[in-house]
């Protein structure tokens, strides 16, 4: 009970510190000027500097000089605020080190300040809430393919690229697989990585410089999913939607299947999944060694064996597994200050430390006979423990599992990768252009990074700076912003 009182206190510390001190203040800063302001031209100047000028005037005097200079550390890594505010206190760091790696891939000492500033804002708004949307994140996709084509956009699924076709050195279409081109009207653009997109391109129509920083980039891991469909019966009626699972804090949250994150969004939006029933995916966020899948046929027996040493097939030695009961009591309110969700209003998720051992290292070729036993077991038995004493594996109805080939495969994700393993203080993610004339690229290879507002923000930058200065004024102001 003490120890419970006492995480409870840090994750006060943090949002007082977050609130009062540091955080907050700087957060002016970063929202004061938004990212649909942003293009990648000088018409930026219209639509962004001198739009939001006077916003940010406003920001900078609030904060006073000396917010104001920190504001400087908005482009350094998070990392030295949180040194620079003396937390000291492992768990705190360790737990600030697993928000930045969701978010962006990277630890607090590779997070972009200017990321975790802005999330952290959002995440202590008074009021704040965390929105699911109806009938699941396929929703808003549909949302996309609905407004593309309600302004005469056309979309082709099943449409395999095969290459980026230039002619006199301009980017003027793509060609398919099937063999048909498909020209551009004004320009290509790539949301694939920047190792794929090389991929698609004549290497003769490309510097050398820009092939070999693209080759020279440091990527991050891959992931294991897994995907269940299981009867409903016997699971507690509050279960939350979200879950993460870290086995060893002191192994790094970025070590070898050391978190799991769990997501049951079934409990929210009954209508994914067959009455009675719920739908979950496991997995482990970037952090599966592509080496020890590198190399392998999908279709061979090594590799399905694999398969189930990774994921699912330990069962019964999963089952006689003494729990760590004390450490999953002490720290199951782990994100308990998060923002709840503002459907159904539960809490968007519970986090457990079972103080397991030592992890593996990445990209050890293959674990040792003892390692796998540990390794194999870890998604299955995150998935026990979030679900409790009610769960069934007898009871699953669906069973799938992704690796990084998966990944490869169906995402074209270069050796499955997460995105680059960009620091912030040791380098910068590259811009929308390239030395291609009408080809940009988009997505978790370029500006602002990894994660899902970054991304997005990259798409609409390439978008504005497509249209005209005047069409993007009007968009700002049609969305009031």
């Amino acid at each position: 009970m003490l120890r419970s009182v006492a995480v409870s206190v840090m994750i006060g510390v943090v949002n007082i510190t977050a609130r009062e001190d540091a955080i907050l203040p700087m957060s002016a800063a970063a929202m004061a000027l938004p990212p649909l302001s942003i293009r990648g031209d000088w018409g930026v100047f219209s639509t962004a500097a001198t739009r939001y000028a006077p916003s940010l005037l406003k920001s900078f005097a609030q904060m006073g000089p000396q917010g104001a200079l920190s504001a400087t550390k908005l482009l350094r890594p998070f990392s030295e605020i949180l040194d620079s505010l003396e937390l000291k206190d492992p768990f705190i760091r360790n737990w600030i080190d697993l928000l930045s790696f969701l978010l962006a891939g990277v630890k607090s000492n590779g997070v972009l300040s200017a990321e975790m500033v802005y999330m952290f804002a959002e995440w202590y708004k008074p009021g704040c809430s965390l929105e699911y949307p109806l009938h699941g994140s396929g929703a808003v996709v549909d949302a996309l393919v609905r407004g593309i084509r309600k302004f005469g956009g056309r979309i082709s699924l099943r449409s395999h690229v095969e290459n980026i076709v230039v002619q006199n050195g301009r980017a003027v279409g793509v060609k398919l697989r099937s063999g048909q081109f498909i020209r551009a009207r004004k320009a290509v653009v790539s949301n694939a990585s920047m190792w794929d997109t090389l991929d698609l391109l004549p290497k003769e129509v490309l510097p050398k410089s820009y092939q070999d920083r693209i080759k020279t980039t440091p990527q991050c891991e891959s992931f294991m999913h897994l995907h269940l469909g299981f009867d409903a019966e016997g699971i507690r009626d509050d279960l939350g939607i979200h879950h993460i699972v870290v086995n060893d804090w002191e192994s790094g949250v970025d070590a070898d299947q050391n978190v799991v994150l769990i997501s049951v969004p079934s409990v929210l939006c009954p209508d994914l999944a067959p009455p009675g029933k719920h739908v979950l995916h496991a997995y482990t966020p970037g952090t599966e060694p592509f080496g020890l899948w590198e190399g392998l046929d999908r279709k061979s027996a090594e590799y399905q064996k694999l398969k189930a040493e990774r994921s699912e097939e330990s069962c019964k030695v999963v089952a006689n597994l003494p729990e760590n009961r004390e450490s999953a009591l002490l720290s199951r309110k782990l994100v308990g200050n998060s923002p709840r969700s503002r459907l159904a209003g539960a809490p968007i998720g519970h986090g457990w430390c079972d103080g397991g051992g030592k992890q593996s290292r990445h990209g050890r070729r293959r674990a040792e006979i003892e390692g796998r036993e540990r390794e194999r077991r870890v998604m299955w038995r995150a998935v026990e423990r979030a679900l409790g004493p009610g769960f069934d594996r007898d009871k699953c109805k669906v069973k799938l599992v992704g690796t990084p080939l998966t990944h490869k495969r169906f995402l074209r994700r270069n050796r499955g990768t997460y995105g680059p393993a960009i620091e912030a203080g040791k380098g910068t993610f590259p811009g929308h252009s390239t030395p291609i004339p009408q080809l940009y690229c988009c997505g978790d290879s370029t500006f602002p990074g990894i994660g899902v507002p970054a991304v997005a923000a990259s798409g609409a930058i390439v978008a504005n700076s497509l249209v005209s200065v005047s069409q993007h004024s009007q968009l700002l102001d049609a969305v009031g912003i």
